[in-house]
């Protein structure tokens, strides 16, 4: 805490808990300050906080039933089939119903059912690996997720902490690229008012592989994904928009790529990360937080309409887990002629971990220029002398 009183009047912090008084808790003390205006949110975790605390002050905001959508990876799905948007075979998983699982199509991907980002994503190879690995997920579900506002509700409803497991799909990049990440994945930052779906942009987002473990490596805007493809995820996008209703006014959405349609890995009532947001700033000029200020006002966002610039984000991630001894060769990011931002979210000594328990990079850098690939050798080039030195940690 400390940073904040820089942005705002007042702070007040709300204690972590998967209670159903949280909301409760929030308006107790925010009551020292006075009735909210609007209130906007920035974490995928707190959605449900974000809708609860609008239903109490009257304000625009998510939908409960769009929270629940948008933070149940199993509503998610069922929600997509209902208007036509394809999305991996998948089943419910808990220790009860595994036995569901044994008629999908191998390999296939475990998820958390309201798990945030990628932590506890993984691949299995087949029916008996799931059942090999399913208890630890579990217990390690339990552990990290106790806390989750969803977390009492979830369980509820499924008897104990549920999973998707659906069959893993490729997906193809569909553009020319230097860089050797196979897969096709996008990322859509869109909102909704009056009446209407606004695309802010469209995210290039290849991975390395189909697993084991899924982490994100590289966010290209604008997309260089065809027209058809870019028709099909705005409609796609649109679809989701008008099912949720207006409370549900931005999303972050991701499409794995095929060479003629997209097939939904998930959306979030939510704005992208922090390296997403500056991404989308610095190509389109479109401020998120100043739009979702305004949405959450009931006004019309001012929306910037300029070509988008070609602006590319590489992340930076530990090679290992443990504790960080030393990082190098971030200084030369900054003497890029290509350079607009960067920024490390982890230090010397602080303690990393990999996936499946990772769910974040440890720090990003951004580039800008005419064309990608002047962009993809240049971040090649960064990338080969940059280092996150880990020390494994003591069993």
């Amino acid at each position: 805490m400390g940073w904040e009183r820089f942005f705002v009047d007042h702070d007040v912090e709300i204690p972590e808990t998967a209670r159903s008084c949280a909301a409760s808790r929030a308006t107790q003390l925010l009551g020292a300050i006075r009735r909210p205006d609007a209130i906007i949110n920035f974490s995928e975790a707190y959605v449900p906080l974000h809708s609860e605390l609008c239903t109490h002050y009257g304000l625009i905001g998510p939908d409960p039933a769009a929270v629940r959508i948008g933070r149940n990876k199993l509503h998610m799905r069922r929600f997509c089939c209902e208007i036509g948007i394809p999305v991996p075979e998948f089943s419910t998983a808990t220790r009860g119903s595994l036995d569901g699982c044994r008629s999908l199509g191998y390999p296939a991907v475990v998820k958390p059912a309201i798990g945030c980002s990628s932590t506890l994503v993984q691949r299995v190879e087949n029916y008996d690996d799931l059942l090999r690995k399913f208890p630890d997920i579990l217990q390690t579900a339990n552990r990290i997720y106790e806390n989750e506002l969803l977390f009492g509700a979830t369980v509820g409803e499924y008897g104990e902490f549920p999973f998707v497991v659906e069959e893993l799909i490729g997906g193809s990049v569909q553009f020319p690229t230097r860089m050797p990440y196979p897969i096709g994945e996008i990322s859509v930052e869109s909102i909704a008012f009056r009446g209407r779906t606004v695309i802010l942009a469209i995210h290039d987002a290849p991975i390395a592989s189909n697993g084991p473990y899924y982490e994100k490596i590289v966010n290209c805007t604008p997309t260089r994904i065809p027209p058809l493809l870019i028709e099909k995820a705005t409609e796609y996008v649109d679809r989701i928009h008008a099912k949720l209703g207006a409370g549900a006014y931005v999303l972050h959405t991701e499409m794995r790529t095929f060479a003629d349609d997209l097939m939904l890995l998930e959306f979030g009532v939510r704005i992208g990360g922090s390296s997403l947001y500056r991404s989308v700033l610095h190509s389109t000029g479109n401020d998120l937080v100043q739009i979702l200020i305004q949405l959450a006002l009931g006004e019309d966002p001012s929306l910037v309409t300029a070509p988008a610039r070609p602006t590319l984000i590489q992340y930076l991630v530990p090679s290992t887990s443990g504790r960080i001894r030393a990082i190098s060769g971030t200084s030369k990011i900054p003497t890029s002629p290509y350079y607009v931002d960067h920024q490390l979210y982890d230090d010397v000594a602080d303690q990393v971990q990999r996936p499946p328990l990772r769910m974040r990079a440890s720090g990003y850098f951004a580039l800008q220029a005419d064309n990608f690939d002047v962009l993809e050798q240049e971040a090649m080039r960064l990338l080969k002398q940059i280092e996150i030195e880990v020390l494994p940690l003591a069993r």
